[in-house]
């Protein structure tokens, strides 16, 4: 189940869904980009390998793949779909065109001069997305294989979520005058608690005689 941010009531009800579906994805996106980078850091690999690497190769490139769709669905156009059948998504870019339709255009310029660096960062999430997630891409899956994913760093990410920061809370403080960070804090049970208890089980295993040892 996706975040979704409580709304300020003083925005408008126009906007307030559409907004609250947003600050809720960009509050998760950098949630999970915090314990991406804090998880795979030097420090903590040795214990991450010596435990069950597989499954911390795997979780790490599910934390990649959900942060870039959180990306790119934020980032994505209004409408997809069919010609015939056009799907309304909840954007940025939709945002801006309710804002474009309403009497704070004043707002929706201001906005709109943010996104150009938005739309260019966030290309190579939207090719790698393409290219890999939505579809098995032949470039990509067949030899000679392409490079996906280049540009896709923990700093790019991070760059990324705080331009995505910039604009909707110059968005919520236009009528607020509260700026938010979107961050949550840990919560109880989180992935720094399981990297020391892993610690606390690992450092107990090698201290047994190798005759007993897990495996041994």
């Amino acid at each position: 189940m996706a975040r979704r941010l409580k709304p300020d009531p003083r925005i408008p009800l126009k906007f307030r869904h559409t907004y609250a579906h947003l600050g809720g994805a960009i509050s998760e996106a950098l949630s999970l980009i915090d314990e991406l980078a804090w998880l795979y850091e030097p420090a903590r690999i040795k214990v991450l390998n010596e435990t069950a690497p597989g499954f911390f190769i795997q979780y790490q490139e599910l934390l990649v793949n959900h942060i870039v769709l959180l990306f790119t669905r934020m980032t994505a156009q209004r409408e997809s779909g069919a010609r015939k059948n056009r799907q309304q998504n909840v954007t940025l870019l939709g945002l801006l065109a309710t804002l474009r339709a309403s009497k704070y255009s004043k707002l929706e310029i201001a906005l709109r001069e943010k996104w150009p660096a938005i739309e260019k960062a966030v290309q190579p999430m939207q090719k790698y997305r393409h290219k890999k997630l939505a579809h098995s891409s032949s470039e990509v899956y067949l030899p000679p294989r392409m490079k996906i994913g280049e540009g896709i760093t923990i700093s790019a990410m991070r760059q990324l979520g705080k331009m995505i920061v910039d604009f909707l809370s110059a968005f919520d403080c236009f009528f607020s005058n509260v700026e938010s960070t979107y961050h949550t804090g840990a919560v109880c049970g989180d992935f720094q608690e399981l990297v020391r208890y892993l610690q606390l089980g690992y450092d107990a295993e090698r201290s047994r005689p190798k005759s007993l040892r897990f495996g041994g």
